[in-house]
């Protein structure tokens, strides 16, 4: 039911919060169940044109590599997932159309061993305008959105102590349009060497890049609210150029020809953005997140053994990224001088972390017809010490959702230090695979088993800790030795498993005007897919 929280004394006894309508039933992970009154439906049309051309020169190879994309995604949903507010739908209509036009001209020498070399250009081109439709009404108090309400003169203007004798409707109706028209263009132009004899092979490429990108945003209001279309975007976050320089090397040597060690080193660039339709009013940070970089190193070891039978791999990496790019979903801002002035919203933002791990994978035939494979790594990927926009209602400093929503601090989030995981993923994870083979004449039936570990593991920003997830699926069917065709029945997530992938900081909340918070009672979570049962076709021209 939505808890309304508590009145201020002076409204005290001036409305009965309305509870006789449920966000719905109690739900635990056995049900898979939604309670939005609303419908979530995602329509993806796309055209796709593909061109690759290449011309044999003798000593080089020139290639050229084109595309042509346009697509266009729709998104119809309920903004309020968790039911705060039963019997309405809080809607929002996206559509958002991509043309992307791309091109890369090659050329490469053909010499396998000895000093080898390759240039090449790019260009791509992105260009279309995203339409936002979204219901962003307001509600003086926390009752029934068409209840009709006794107003504090304040409310309306009116300079006099008390309530209005008349009621008003308890919704402030606002309706937005934003339009947020797209214009990126990068050009890119890349050498590489690569020096090849005998058992050693040295590889490295430099690319340097120049992009440019042209985002606005248009807010128009009607309803309660009526103003627009009004640019949003500041003109010095509306236009931005980046000229980075990217690239790496690596190299390898065969100790045996049965055994390779190798070692990697890379730096990359990811431009910054401009947030879609985000809030009027907030600050530069919360608009545009800044670039990100990074610099890795990796380095393992490779081969096979016993005939060729077995192969092996086991490698160690680390990474330093400067202002890694993150999603925050569901943080509640406050920006008084706009209509809507609060709610909730996905920041994109920017935080320093650190990556580093190791990997191993084994796999190898058993016998000729049975094979088995197995990988692990354990990766810990943390921010390292990271302001990043947070939900701490409580101002407690670390992330929560209890109480009233409110902003911690000045700004127009609240904002945590980070140092937990960059995913919600643990550090640990392995996966195995086994199928075994019965031969029959022109036919080879098999089994063939699939099965991934997750452990349990704590999450710093969703205040939780999840189970660990054991996978297994199983498919048993039969093929064409000559590899035409093949049928198999399966069993997905054989184990019939129903754990939590991801979930909600704290329950829904939708916030009124005046007094009291609507709160749905539901955090909001992902679910594993319940057992699934099946059969597949498969046939080759």
């Amino acid at each position: 039911m939505p808890g309304l929280g508590d009145l201020p004394a002076p409204l005290a006894g001036v409305f009965v919060p309305d509870t006789s309508a449920p966000s719905g039933p109690a739900l635990t992970t056995d049900d898979y169940a939604s309670v939005q009154d609303g419908l979530f439906r995602n329509r993806n049309k796309s055209h796709l044109v593909n061109l690759n051309l290449e011309y044999d020169l003798g000593a080089a190879t020139v290639s050229l590599v084109g595309a042509h994309q346009f697509s266009r995604l729709n998104i119809q949903r309920d903004l309020d997932v968790t039911n705060a507010l039963p019997n309405y739908v809080h809607y929002s209509n996206v559509e958002t159309p991509y043309k992307v036009d791309t091109a890369e001209l090659r050329i490469a020498s053909n010499n396998r061993e000895g000093l080898g070399w390759g240039v090449g250009a790019f260009y791509t081109r992105q260009v279309g305008t995203t339409v936002v439709n979204q219901d962003a009404s307001q509600f003086w108090y926390a009752v029934n959105p068409n209840a009709q309400v006794n107003l504090p003169f304040a409310a309306i203007g009116v300079p006099f102590p008390g309530f209005t004798p008349f009621t008003l409707p308890n919704t402030l109706g606002i309706a937005t349009r934003v339009n947020v028209p797209v214009n990126n263009q990068t050009w890119s132009f890349n050498a590489n060497l690569r020096y090849r004899s005998g058992p050693l092979s040295i590889e490295g490429g430099v690319r340097y890049s120049i992009m440019k990108s042209v985002q606005t945003t248009q807010l128009t209001l009607t309803g309660a609210a009526n103003s627009g279309p009004t640019e949003i975007i500041p003109a010095n976050l509306q236009g931005n150029t980046n000229k980075p320089v990217t690239g790496g090397v690596n190299i390898s040597y065969a100790i045996t020809p049965d055994m390779n060690v190798f070692a990697a080193y890379g730096h990359s660039f990811r431009a910054g953005s401009t947030g879609v339709a985000v809030p009027a009013g907030i600050s530069a940070d919360l608009i545009r997140t800044a670039d990100e970089k990074s610099d890795s190193v990796e380095a393992g070891i490779k081969g096979t053994m016993l005939d060729r039978r077995v192969n092996y791999s086991l490698s160690a990496y680390y990474q330093k990224i400067d202002n890694f790019l993150s999603r925050f979903t569901g943080i509640y801002y406050d920006a008084p001088a706009n209509q809507p002035t609060n709610g909730f919203f996905d920041f994109n933002y920017n935080g320093d972390a650190t990556v580093k791990g190791v990997e191993a994978s084994f796999d190898g035939r058993v016998t000729d017809n049975w094979n088995l494979g197995l990988a692990a790594a354990y990766t810990k990927a943390r921010f390292d010490n990271a302001r990043v926009p947070c939900n701490d209602f409580a101002g407690t400093g670390v992330p929560n959702q209890t109480g009233t929503p409110k902003v911690t601090g000045s700004g127009n989030v609240s904002y945590c230090t980070a140092t937990g995981r960059l995913a919600e993923t643990p550090d640990f994870s392995l996966t195995a695979n086994t199928e075994v083979r019965v031969p029959m004449g022109a036919v080879t039936p098999f089994v063939r088993a699939l099965f991934t570990y997750r452990p349990s593991f704590a999450s710093e920003r969703a205040q939780y800790t999840y189970q660990s997830r054991e996978l297994l699926n199983m498919f048993v069917g039969l093929r064409s030795n000559d590899g035409k065709w093949e049928f198999d029945v399966f069993a997905r997530n054989l184990l019939d498993q129903r754990r939590i992938t991801v979930i909600g900081l704290g329950n829904g909340t939708v916030n009124s005007l005046i007094a009291g918070t609507f709160n749905s009672g539901y955090r909001q979570v992902n679910m594993t897919n319940p057992r699934e049962f099946g059969a597949t076709l498969k046939f080759n021209w």
